[in-house]
């Protein structure tokens, strides 16, 4: 009989050899350091879901922590597509996306040394910084998620992102899991200094992963085969940028994520205060708690990328944004921890659904010469929602309760399922015919 743990391990490094029948050297390679990047991404993303915690513990106001949820996304939301016009005009992209990345790793050893730096009100000082720090990252990400979709061809892109999904969130079970442990055990706040430099450090090995990739030229110069990756037009087109327009397929989508990312992010600001303030959570039952989304994740994306293979991504859409409401309708009729560990490994079995269709969804509605800033666009939207939803959620919080801002969540959410079907969306999916938008 095989070990439980073999088959999981087994599952997730599995391959559909069709996919991958015919894949150059040059791409099966960056698929490698793909994969590589995000395991040691994974150590700094499991450490940065204690944020809002270190914040909490360093003094920082419920009104602060809202702040910390909603202003990265303000900043995304505002340098999302100058950024990503900036991005797609430079023929030298690897080099500002590599050089973004390290600033933003960098400023992870500023976030450790914050109580040594500022002995006065450390928890403002760290939020501030944080919030600082999503500058580059929104420079990275402006071109990071359009060179995804050149870097991995079409056949085989959902099977890699769902795999780079799945590394991501086992890194996280583990670390986060390891980390509450440790915070609970050592005093604050070296516990927490030692725990994000350590996470700095393999951050090194991902962010020289990143600066490995063969990244193809732009449009209308020799990729790395020697053939020419685009006519003088569609260089032309792929260079004015300023000429972009949205299509009604694509302002459909968007409209539909935006009400469904208001909601899911509308009690964001709220879960760490609810958790510590009003139910007592420890750092370990953080610890625990940051690791059952991993864990509900892994399985999510072996699910979803086998069904959104087989029937499409907006079949993907319809079902799994219809499946998350339920979590802070849970939290906030049944405010136990315990209970509220096995609710949040059960959305996250849906989230996978929802991230893997909607971003492959975009990736395919994006023209190939203006992907950069059609993602640009999409981060825009996205980042607005999540601006406005945790200030929206505190307001509600403040005048009816934290339970009622979970309720208007899981409305919202719903809300959101719904529009895909009320406010359709049609993509071609592979082998499929052309479909009327």
């Amino acid at each position: 009989m095989r070990k439980p743990t073999g088959n999981m391990i087994s599952s997730v490094l599995k391959r559909p050899t069709a996919l991958f029948a015919n894949v150059s050297a040059i791409e099966q390679r960056n698929i490698r350091l793909l994969y590589m990047e995000i395991i040691f991404a994974s150590v700094l993303g499991a450490a940065m879901s204690f944020n809002s915690a270190f914040a909490i513990r360093l003094g920082a106001s419920k009104e602060v922590i809202a702040l910390l949820s909603s202003l990265p996304p303000l900043l995304f939301a505002l340098t999302s597509v100058p950024f990503a016009r900036f991005i797609q005009r430079r023929a030298d992209r690897k080099r500002w996306l590599v050089g973004s990345l390290w600033t933003t790793r960098l400023g992870y050893i500023v976030v450790a040394l914050i109580p040594l730096i500022a002995p006065v009100n450390p928890g403002v000082w760290l939020v501030v910084w944080l919030i600082v720090l999503n500058l580059p990252s929104s420079l990275f990400t402006s071109g990071w998620q359009a060179l995804l979709g050149d870097l991995v061809s079409e056949q085989r892109r959902a099977f890699v992102l769902s795999r780079r999904s799945i590394f991501w969130s086992i890194g996280g079970v583990v670390v986060a899991a390891v980390a509450g442990f440790w915070l609970d055990r050592m005093p604050f706040p070296h516990n927490y200094q030692a725990m994000y430099l350590v996470a700095f450090l393999f951050a090194i090995g991902s962010t020289l992963s990143v600066q490995s990739l063969t990244v193809p030229p732009p449009l209308g110069a020799p990729s790395v085969t020697g053939v020419p990756a685009a006519t003088e037009t569609a260089s032309r087109a792929a260079r004015n940028t300023t000429t972009t327009r949205m299509s009604v397929p694509i302002r459909r989508f968007l409209f539909n994520q935006g009400v469904y990312a208001f909601g899911l992010t509308l009690p964001s600001g709220l879960f760490s205060i609810f958790y510590i303030e009003v139910l007592g959570a420890t750092d370990g039952w953080l610890g625990l708690n940051n690791a059952a989304a991993p864990l509900g994740v892994i399985f999510g994306y072996l699910v979803w990328e086998r069904l959104t293979r087989r029937r499409g991504f907006i079949w993907g859409l319809k079902r799994a944004m219809l499946l998350t409401w339920f979590f802070p309708v849970a939290l906030a009729l049944f405010p136990d921890l315990t209970i509220i560990l096995f609710m949040n490994f059960l959305v996250n079995l849906a989230h996978p659904g929802v991230d893997l269709s909607a971003f492959n969804t975009m990736l395919k509605l994006a023209p190939p010469e203006s992907r950069t800033v059609y993602m640009g666009w999409y981060n825009t939207v996205l980042n607005a929602a999540y601006f406005l939803g945790p200030l929206v959620g505190v307001w509600v919080a403040n005048l009816a309760g934290i339970p009622a801002a979970m309720l208007a969540s899981g409305a919202l959410r719903f809300l959101g399922g719904l529009l895909q079907t009320v406010n359709r969306v049609d993509v071609q999916e592979a082998g499929d015919s052309p479909t009327p938008a």
